[in-house]
């Protein structure tokens, strides 16, 4: 079964005080293959990899990984395009999937919400054709960050609801934890209108 790998990485606010995704959900990245107290060696090892094996996408997938732990971007997206190239060559809608959800991430890295958002709905028009209810679910969760750092609250709630939903269906055990994002929003929406309300007895009239 194809692992179908998505990064993830903390644009949650504080104020909301989320925690991240834990990569560990999605992605099933063996001990030898990446040690991330190596970087320089585990860099070494992925380029040998691509150069070995140019057509497997893993290999691009954990190379364009490495770069955007080291805060390469452009790199990063270079490799990511080159997993996206090659699951349109294949046709594969999973690994180009994982690709869009990759892209949308070194964007949100730069502050590009407006691109971050292209390639999250592109990966979620896939992911619904796939079927795959965890890979929406991801897709809903992400693009709910990408509103919130927008400042737009009420649709980050409309798509975090989307996401706990099919995680629920799917009994998945992180849906407790979109469960908690919801429930911080809520507090968070409840504060904002509180201190937004305006007391009869402040305001003042000329007479």
């Amino acid at each position: 079964m194809k692992i179908v790998r998505y990064l993830v990485i903390p644009l949650v606010s504080i104020s909301l005080g989320l925690s991240l995704w834990n990569s560990d959900i999605i992605n099933e990245v063996k001990a030898e293959q990446i040690n991330m107290n190596n970087t320089e060696a585990t860099l070494a090892a992925y380029r040998k990899a691509v150069e070995r094996a140019p057509d497997n996408t893993d290999n691009w997938d954990g190379l364009g990984r490495l770069f955007f732990r080291r805060g390469e971007l452009a790199q990063a997206e270079e490799a990511f395009r080159r997993m996206l190239f090659l699951g349109e060559a294949r046709q594969d809608k999973a690994t180009q999937a994982a690709a869009y959800g990759n892209l949308a991430f070194v964007h949100q890295s730069r502050s590009d919400l407006k691109h971050a958002e292209q390639m999250l709905r592109k990966a979620l028009l896939l992911n619904k054709a796939l079927g795959r209810k965890e890979g929406m679910a991801i897709n809903y969760s992400s693009l709910g960050l990408v509103y919130q750092t927008r400042g737009n609250l009420d649709e980050t709630e409309a798509l975090w609801k989307k996401a706990l939903t099919l995680l629920q269906e799917i009994q998945h055990s992180k849906a407790e934890m979109i469960q908690q994002w919801l429930t911080e929003l809520a507090r968070r929406k409840a504060d904002m209108a509180e201190t937004t309300q305006i007391d009869p007895d402040d305001v003042q009239t000329d007479v």
